[in-house]
């Protein structure tokens, strides 16, 4: 599982996957309470993983699939940078 601190990307990639918590950036209390919840429950723990591992491997979420849209975006600015 991921801990991220509330920013708004990082956040974005937590939400938009469910693998991991968010802690409050800035905040070392809420910090290690995540910490703890996350030490706490091996199955809490396993699932958030298990969403990781799916969301990069399935999901879309990889540079394989990245690199295609990056590549796709530069031939595009290219294009129309020609014209």
């Amino acid at each position: 599982p991921m801990l991220v601190s509330s920013s708004a990307p990082l956040k974005r990639i937590i939400e938009n996957t469910g693998a991991g918590l968010v802690f409050e950036a800035g905040n070392a209390h809420d910090l290690s309470e995540k910490i703890l919840q996350l030490m706490n429950n091996p199955e809490l723990c396993k699932k958030l993983g298990e969403q990781g591992l799916y969301a990069t491997t399935h999901g879309g979420m990889n540079w394989v699939t990245d690199q295609h849209n990056l590549l796709t975006m530069y031939d595009e600015l290219a294009s129309a940078r020609r014209l």
